[in-house]
């Protein structure tokens, strides 16, 4: 697990945008691209507007290799290595320059997910035994946070708001099974408010509430369970072979983002999720 603490100073008079998004999938047919470019326009349109926009991102962001694939491809040849490690290079340096490269120096951390590939030959000697995952931080000028990440966000004057992300594993075919495998998780981190997790293709914000008690009364406590969405499609007209979604006869997720919208007013913060 790593711990970061991002310190958060967003302008007067207007709010943080946390765009947080994974499993995009960008290099392959199945993704919508046009979505995730919309996402991302959304961003610079808030940029414009004066607000603070951060990500925060789940893995999978690239289609590179899945974990059966990179078993297969241990050991080979020297020459072979160096040509697989070009090929984990180019799949993020193309997602970096045709979409985030705007947004260097936005990003509060990325997450690893289960589709990556890492770099075993002698042409990138800094990130030899690392992921493309690491490789696109190290581009973005970002945090990796590995397989799992804690992040306290300071905003000042006592306010802060913490998040526990992870990309997911296993799968869950109801709603219901996605929120308590989230509820579960976020068992073992109680501060969290925030509990963030993707894999599962899902796209939701679950809210549960609570009170508390001060010398000044009674005031809301709340604990946001998010499935980070995704954009890769499940089923495509004119596909002759679908993908697993269609294979498995699974059913479809709603694609796209979670944002927070986050402000900060008499020293509180106000915050107001919403999907795109």
């Amino acid at each position: 697990m790593i711990y970061k603490t991002h310190k958060i100073n967003i302008p007067k008079g207007k709010a943080l945008y946390l765009f947080c998004f994974g499993d995009v999938h960008y290099n392959c047919q199945e993704a919508d691209q046009k979505h995730f470019e919309e996402m991302l326009a959304r961003a610079k349109l808030e940029k414009r507007r004066g607000n603070l926009v951060k990500f925060l991102t789940f893995g999978d962001l690239a289609d590179s290799m899945s974990t059966s694939e990179r078993k297969a491809t241990r050991d080979m040849h020297d020459f072979t290595l160096d040509r697989f490690d070009e090929w984990a290079a180019k799949i993020v340096e193309t997602m970096y320059h045709k979409a985030l490269k705007p947004f260097k120096g936005d990003f509060l951390g990325l997450i690893e997910g289960h589709h990556y590939m890492v770099f075993q030959g002698d042409l990138y000697p800094k990130f030899r035994g690392s992921t493309n995952t690491k490789y696109l931080a190290d581009l973005l000028d970002a945090p990796y946070l590995g397989t799992c990440g804690y992040l306290t966000l300071d905003f000042g004057e006592g306010a802060k708001w913490e998040i526990v992300a992870h990309h997911g594993r296993g799968a869950g075919q109801t709603r219901s099974a996605r929120i308590l495998k989230r509820k579960r998780f976020g068992e073992a981190f109680p501060n969290a408010n925030a509990v963030m997790v993707g894999h599962d293709h899902d796209l939701f914000v679950e809210q549960e509430q609570g009170v508390g008690i001060n010398d000044d009364g009674m005031f809301e406590v709340a604990r946001y369970y998010v499935a980070t969405g995704s954009y890769l499609r499940g089923y495509i007209l004119g596909k002759e072979r679908g993908t697993y979604v269609e294979v498995g006869m699974y059913r479809p997720s709603q694609l796209g983002s979670v944002v927070f919208e986050i402000r900060k007013e008499n020293k509180k913060l106000q915050i107001n999720p919403f999907t795109i």
